[in-house]
This record gives C-alpha cells, structure tokens and sequence, in this order.
C-alpha cells in the first residue's frame, strides 16, 4: 500500500511538472478588418468578402492543431463608411468564425472598432454602433456585462492582464497613453518585478498621433481629423513619459501590434535611442501593406511560449500558400524573456 501511495504520489508530481513545462502555443494576428472586400483571393476574379477571408485563415489555424490561446489586436470590424456594413453584422460574423474554433480569444479594440462605437469624423452608416467593442469588453469581462444602448466608452475599462506560463500578459486600449499608464502601473505593482511583461496593444510602442484627443477642441487648423480615441490631448513629444516607464519596467521584454498590417520583428529605441524593446508588428488578413498586392505573404504568427525556458519562438505562418492550402514558415525570432 505504501509502495502504491509512494509511485502515485511520483506519477502525479511528474504530472505536474509536465503540465507546468508544456510549450503554450498561441496565434497572433490583427486587422481582420471584418466589412471589407479583397479585390483578389486564390482563384476568385470577383471581389472576396472578410467573411470568406477569415473563414480560409480561421481553417488553417484549426488544422495547426494544439493552438491554446487566439490573440486579436483590434480592428475586427471595419469602420463603417458607406457601403461597408454596420459593425453589428461584422462583429456577428467575426464570432461566427472564431468562436467556432473553441479557442480561447484574447480581444482589444482598434481604432475601427472604437470609431464605430464613439463616432467619426468621416460619414458612416450608422454614425455610431458599439456592437464590436462591446462583444470585444463582455469576451474578456465575463460577469461585467455591457450593452451598447447604454455604452459609455472608458479606456481603461478595456485594459486587462492574463499570466500565462510564467509570463504577464498585459492588453491595453490601443496605446500606453498616461490614462492607460496609470492603470499598468497598478497591475505591474501585482507582480513581482522579476516576472517577464508582454504588452498587446493595437498602436505600435511609438503610437499614432490621430488617435489622441484633438488639442484646442479642433480649433487649431490642420487639427480636424484627430480621432479622440486615448483621453490623453495631442502634445509635441508624447513619446517622452512611456519611454521612461519603459526604462522604469525593465521586465517588459516585448510589445506586440497590428495597425500598419505587415509582417516585422524590430527594435523600439525611444525619442533618445536609449531603448531596446522587441517590437513585433503582425500582418493583416485584408489590408496587408506587401499581401495585398502578393497574397502568397498573407500571414499570422505562431508564438510558442517555452515556459520551462523562459522563452518565446515566433515563427511567421503564410498560410495562403499556391494553391491556397499549403502552409509554409516565413521569418522567425527567438526572444529570451
């Protein structure tokens, strides 16, 4: 009986030990962009819905196998402009094709996606619809639910942290603005500072200046088309404040984004150069910069999180391939956390 007790007890401590050593896969992509048409799709001559898009990628990400987590950051809907349908019925159809494959999805809003919901300065149609960041905050916010009849649109409600693996996941609304800042702070004093961070945001470390709230209400000319997406006002410099946080977290190993949809690993070295954050920008499925125009580059990244090495393998996966069913691997970039 002791014998018995003593080989269980091992069995399960072996047990434990594999599942805390397992390798977490993950796929990251961005900008799905649901609305839009692509001109061309494999063998199509006619214009080719997101829908059909997404569906064609969602499958290869199912026949990857062994995926446990879907990261998305922002602009799963499109901005609905006139004809492009209302983010009501893109937000319906993104989680038709996603939630489809029982995979865990880790969701923050783009400017698209938050355009809809607060309004914008070019005409749509309906001037305002909240259907996706709503669908995106109650995803993530299980019990908190909202509804879009009554949504007040906050940043920070959106921010979020998951720990995976041994590592910080960190969601921000679109950009580590001072308002968000705030909030990471307050998250980051959770941790131990010897804990590795991973940042997910839509904006890429550097942001971009038209999300910020229109300095002088639009008054100054030239200063029309800002987007009022971050609390945080428009001023020379903005950059500033997040690169000294950066320099004040130095367990921030990574930063990870859509928004200028294309495949690259980088280095964001700060307004001084005195940075060195890896920077992982990630390509979109209908408004790809180099996959537009070669749809052989359409691609999403694998993330595999080697928690007993504390380690990530991003690996590029174009996964549209000649005859639209080969997957094959592109770039890829081993980051020691």
């Amino acid at each position: 009986m002791i014998r018995s007790f003593i080989a269980f007890c091992l069995l399960l401590g072996a047990t434990i030990v594999r599942s805390q050593d397992k390798d977490i896969h993950i796929v990251f992509t961005s900008d799905l962009h649901f609305g839009l048409k692509k001109d061309h799709f494999r063998n199509s001559q006619d214009s080719v819905s997101s829908y059909d898009v997404n569906k064609a990628m969602a499958a290869t990400i199912h026949n990857l196998g062994d995926i446990d987590y879907i990261i998305v950051t922002g602009d799963i809907t499109n901005r609905e402009e006139v004809p492009i349908q209302a983010a009501s019925v893109s937000w319906k159809q993104f989680w038709s094709v996603y939630d489809g494959l029982h995979i865990p999805l880790l969701l923050v809003p783009g400017n698209h996606d938050l355009s809809n919901a607060i309004g914008h300065y070019r005409e749509m149609s309906p001037t305002q619809d909240a259907s996706s960041v709503v669908g995106i905050y109650n995803t993530m916010h299980p019990g908190h639910t909202l509804d879009t009849a009554h949504f007040q649109y906050r940043p920070r409600d959106f921010n979020y942290s998951r720990d995976i693996g041994g590592i910080h996941f960190m969601f921000i609304s679109i950009w580590p603005d001072s308002s968000n800042r705030a909030w990471m702070e307050q998250d980051l004093a959770k941790i131990k500072p010897t804990v590795p961070v991973l940042i997910f945001a839509h904006d890429p470390p550097e942001a971009d200046s038209k999300h910020f709230t229109n300095p002088d209400g639009g008054k100054l000319k030239g200063q029309e088309k800002y987007e009022n997406l971050l609390p945080e006002t428009y001023t020379s410099g903005y950059e500033r404040p997040w690169d000294l946080f950066l320099a004040k977290h130095p367990n921030i190993k990574g930063y990870f984004h859509g928004h200028h949809n294309y495949q690259e690993f980088y280095t964001y070295k700060g307004l001084s150069g005195d940075l060195s954050l890896f920077c992982d920008r990630v390509d979109s499925p209908m408004k790809g910069k180099y996959s537009s125009k070669d749809e052989k580059l359409l691609s999403f990244q694998e993330i595999i999180l080697h928690s007993d090495k504390k380690q990530l393998e991003i690996r590029e996966c174009l996964w549209n391939g000649t005859e639209g069913k080969e997957v094959k691997w592109g770039e890829s970039h081993i980051l020691q956390l």
